[in-house]
């Protein structure tokens, strides 16, 4: 399979990318700086996998338009991976930070899968497979931490979004993840799970065919 994977040069989208290239598929990583997308491309070729690296920054329509000018592969399975977890409350936030949480993390990945449709569409199976978190969920919006506002709402809009999508494509394959809280960079060395947990969902997504439409943590349906 070809696979495009966003944010993937660190973390859980770089260990995605380890994962699902180790069992032949050919994937495609994207990040936001030159110096990012060459460091990652040479811890994956280093082990083999047959992959390419793509500038995207999301929260940039101009970096999106840029991207799919130059993306001149047919992929499918689309993981929209690249995500940002800003400190701002709902009463006490900087511009910044709500232009890069919302661009980031439910205006980028919106903008680009709708132009990726038609790529995915050539597929005998195409997926989209979104990372979120359980703070986007409806069932838990009230332990969730006031000060990281943005970033629960952005979730919660992806989640929805992932919803509305599965059911305007009832025949694609369309999930999103919680990967759980892991020691990424966002997830800080405290985190309860590795970063080979935390991408093991999301490979399992992208390889099985599992039913649309639900949202997934360690392989498991939870609630929205």
């Amino acid at each position: 399979m070809n696979i495009l994977i966003t944010g993937s040069n660190r973390g859980i989208g770089l260990e995605a990318a380890k994962q699902l290239g180790s069992r032949g598929n050919r994937v495609f990583i994207t990040a936001r700086s030159e110096s990012d997308r060459s460091e990652a491309l040479k811890i994956l070729n280093k082990i083999g996998i047959n992959c390419r690296g793509f500038l995207l920054d999301l929260s940039s329509t101009a970096s999106i338009d840029a991207f799919l000018y130059s993306f001149d592969e047919d992929i499918d399975v689309l993981i929209n991976n690249a995500g940002v977890h800003l400190k701002g409350s709902p009463s006490n936030i900087e511009k910044a930070v709500l232009m890069d949480s919302f661009g980031v993390n439910i205006m980028g990945p919106w903008y680009l899968t709708s132009n990726l449709i038609p790529k995915l569409a050539k597929s005998k199976n195409p997926k989209i497979i979104n990372v979120t978190s359980g703070a986007g969920a409806i069932t838990s919006q009230h332990h969730s931490p006031i000060p990281f506002s943005a970033y629960r709402i952005t979730k919660l809009a992806i989640n929805e979004y992932t919803r509305m999508l599965s059911k305007e494509l009832p025949t694609w394959k369309i999930n999103a993840v919680c990967p759980g809280w892991v020691r990424t960079r966002m997830g800080g060395k405290n985190a309860n799970s590795t970063v080979e947990e935390g991408a093991d969902t999301i490979t399992w997504l992208a390889e099985e065919n599992q039913e649309t439409g639900n949202f997934y943590r360690f392989r498991n349906i939870i609630p929205w």
